[in-house]
């Protein structure tokens, strides 16, 4: 029903294509779809997906090992909610996240930057 309500507006409008743009929103992509039958629905993180895959295969960046990687991640929201909903998704616990600003996800040495920081010593601002 609420996303019935949200997405009116978008349904007047009778797009062709629906593009899921937030990491949350491939969760209810079915009901999107149900609600909007003749638009195409994207997902968003599919898409980013494959292009990071094609990224790290042209650069030979994939791991040739089986053995599970090292998971890092980066947030701009609370950094003890995400490790908290996330490792449910999971279903095992996130250690590493690190709150960085909006600001930072657009700078070249963002990553690098955060990096430098303990995580745990980072809070989100909410002015």
């Amino acid at each position: 029903m609420l996303l019935s309500e949200y997405l009116d507006g978008i349904r007047q409008l009778d797009p062709a294509v629906v593009l899921l743009g937030c990491t949350h929103y491939p969760l209810v992509a079915e009901a999107v779809a149900r609600l909007m039958p003749a638009a195409r629905v994207v997902d968003s993180a599919d898409a980013t997906a494959r292009a990071a895959r094609q990224m790290l295969t042209a650069m030979d960046g994939l791991s040739p090992s089986r053995e599970p990687g090292r998971l890092r991640c980066y947030v701009s929201d609370n950094p003890q909610r995400f490790r908290e909903v996330g490792g449910r998704f999971l279903g095992q616990p996130i250690r590493e996240v690190t709150w960085i600003s909006s600001e930072q996800f657009f700078h070249e040495d963002a990553m690098a930057a955060a990096d430098t920081v303990p995580s745990d010593s980072l809070e989100p601002s909410r002015a």
